[in-house]
């Protein structure tokens, strides 16, 4: 198990202990604010963890069954009688009440984990689903990736999403071949950085063009792993880093 994947265990980990804390916090408010003199936060979390399991099966098994929005309402119907049913044995509370703070806890919940998420998805680390084999063989279409979001120090190899100079509403993966300050030659299938050959493992292909530039102080040369795919910067040209959404610092993908 490398150093990433331990890091991201122990970061998922200290997310669910946040979540399920605020979760059991909100819970034991709403029972006191409904005047239950037994309201704990032991009983809340234990509420919360059995609710949680439970209903990511429940959530599984209609998802699997797939009967569109009565998958959803009844789902729903189903999850609200477990909620009700813990709420009875744990608080002694009527199903008129256990209603009211279902809905409030869920809408509390959900803003909840709103500003835990959207921080965390804009500053830290986001998903992103491969589309295309510009990369391949290793990055493949579907592949589910952790964009880092926090280092902006790119060097020579880092796989990277951007926004496509052309059109920033596209979003592409491609790997950084040239720094800034650096002379970048592309000539009979080779790229050379400064003077030199850059070996290049992961390559599938040829690298097919005619370049000769010097990069910016501020400009980054990307190329496809997938040579013959790849529409990269021998098209557009370089990038900025301003461009730069963020590196590639996990992939999830099952192929080898």
């Amino acid at each position: 198990m490398d150093s990433v994947t331990i890091i991201l265990i122990v970061a998922a980990v200290i997310l669910s202990v946040i979540i399920f804390g605020a979760g059991a916090i909100i819970l034991t408010q709403l029972i006191k604010f409904f005047q239950v003199k037994n309201a704990s936060f032991k009983k809340s979390l234990a509420i919360i963890l059995v609710f949680m399991l439970v209903g990511s099966l429940i959530n599984t098994i209609f998802r699997f069954i797939n009967l569109g929005a009565i998958s959803d309402i009844f789902s729903v119907g189903i999850l609200f009688l477990i909620f009700y049913y813990l709420l009875k044995k744990y608080y002694q509370i009527d199903w008129k009440r256990s209603l009211l703070i279902y809905i409030i806890f869920y809408s509390a919940v959900f803003i909840t984990g709103l500003l835990i998420i959207v921080p965390v998805r804009q500053y830290i680390v986001q998903p992103f689903f491969v589309s295309g084999d510009s990369m391949s063989p290793n990055y493949n279409q579907n592949d589910y990736l952790l964009l880092g979001m926090f280092d902006r120090k790119f060097i020579r190899g880092d796989v990277v999403i951007y926004r496509m100079p052309l059109d920033p509403n596209q979003f592409y993966i491609k790997r950084i071949i040239g720094l800034p300050g650096e002379k970048v030659e592309i000539k009979n299938n080779s790229v050379i950085i400064n003077g030199e050959n850059l070996i290049e493992p992961y390559v599938k292909g040829s690298t097919l063009a005619n370049i000769n530039l010097v990069l910016g102080d501020d400009e980054y040369f990307v190329l496809g792993d997938n040579r013959g795919r790849s529409f990269d910067s021998r098209v557009h040209g370089p990038i900025k880093s301003a461009d730069i959404v963020g590196k590639i610092i996990y992939n999830f993908s099952t192929q080898k």
